[in-house]
């Protein structure tokens, strides 16, 4: 059902839809709107008038038209039940970005939130009372500047959640968890016990993810970690105990060549377990685009969290043996002009 005119007055819209609404008007009703399990999809940026957006029961997706991008400034509040069936959870869906500016609220619980949409859904507003975990394999964005304020945890089950914030916590205060099919990433600082069984992949390209408690890299764990130039690349900070495993792969972006003598100050922690890292054979290169007869130093990384690029070893063998050619020319030419 496709509504093309204003929808106004002072009464709420409740979910009598098993199948499709499209609301391509510019409305104005205040009473608010009931998702239960129809699909709403937004063609305007006020499809949803003035009034929260109410999430209540077993499914329900917002999606917004076509491709073009969609900003609904209202507050939205999570009612459905958790449920661990992705598709009976609050679900984001179609092909277009759509950009919440008010604020989520998760109404004192653990809720689902199902995003499947292939463009970004991104919560600008602060997102506040609960917890949540993420399933489907689209992207939701943590976009409060100033950070959120729930509670109840952040569990990763699948696709990207990305999170940025220039202060407080971009997820709240409690513990964070990425599984397996799972990515954490943005420029972002979070105070909460953080375990990555999933990808960590600071920044938007590159730049900086800030954890103000632990950090703990599985041992299924990958690390993305971009270079762009000599003095800008991805940068992890660790407050307190960094566990390390997994595998770290470093490489290049936006045709940047490495060169010999650049030193890259990667990840720095108060204290380190790295029992189960190996820095020789646990960080790969393979990504990362070097000047020819150049390698990386990955010795000092379990000191200090740094690699160095260097000669490689036949490089200095040849650097070696034209020096040694180059003085015996000089002592022949010398003893013939004697």
């Amino acid at each position: 059902m496709t509504f093309n005119g204003i929808i106004s007055g002072a009464g709420s819209l409740t979910d009598a839809f098993s199948t499709l609404a499209v609301l391509n008007g510019a409305n104005t009703y205040s009473g608010g709107t009931e998702i239960t399990t129809g699909t709403y999809e937004a063609g305007n940026n006020a499809a949803f008038g003035t009034g929260t957006v109410y999430f209540i029961g077993a499914g329900g997706t917002i999606r917004g038209s076509g491709t073009a991008p969609r900003t609904i400034g209202n507050n939205v509040q999570i009612n459905s039940a958790f449920s661990a069936t992705a598709a009976s959870n609050p679900t984001f869906a179609g092909s277009a970005p759509v950009t919440f500016t008010g604020n989520i609220d998760l109404n004192g619980s653990l809720r689902g939130l199902n995003v499947t949409s292939t463009a970004p859904t991104t919560f600008a507003g602060v997102v506040q009372n609960g917890g949540f975990q993420k399933f489907g394999t689209g992207q939701l964005s943590l976009n409060s500047v100033t950070g959120n304020t729930y509670t109840g945890g952040t569990i990763v089950n699948a696709g990207i959640l990305n999170v940025n914030n220039t202060s407080g916590s971009g997820t709240g205060t409690g513990t964070v968890s990425v599984a397996a099919a799972g990515t954490l990433s943005g420029n972002f600082s979070i105070s909460g016990v953080t375990v990555v069984n999933g990808t960590l992949s600071p920044g938007n390209s590159v730049g900086t993810s800030n954890f103000g408690s632990s950090l703990t890299l599985g041992s299924a764990a990958v690390t993305l970690m971009e270079l762009a130039s000599p003095t800008s690349f991805d940068t992890i900070n660790v407050s307190g105990l960094m566990t390390l495993d997994g595998i770290i792969n470093v490489v290049t972006i936006g045709g940047y060549v490495v060169q010999a003598g650049t030193t890259f100050d990667l990840i720095n922690w108060g204290t380190l377990n790295a029992t189960g890292f190996n820095p020789a054979t646990d960080i790969n290169f393979a990504g990362a685009q070097t000047a020819p007869g150049v390698t990386f130093d990955t010795s000092n990384f379990a000191v200090n969290g740094t690699i160095t690029a260097v000669p490689e070893p036949s490089t200095y063998a040849l650097l070696a043996s034209g020096l040694a050619f180059g003085v015996a020319a000089y002592r022949r030419r010398r003893a013939r002009n004697i």
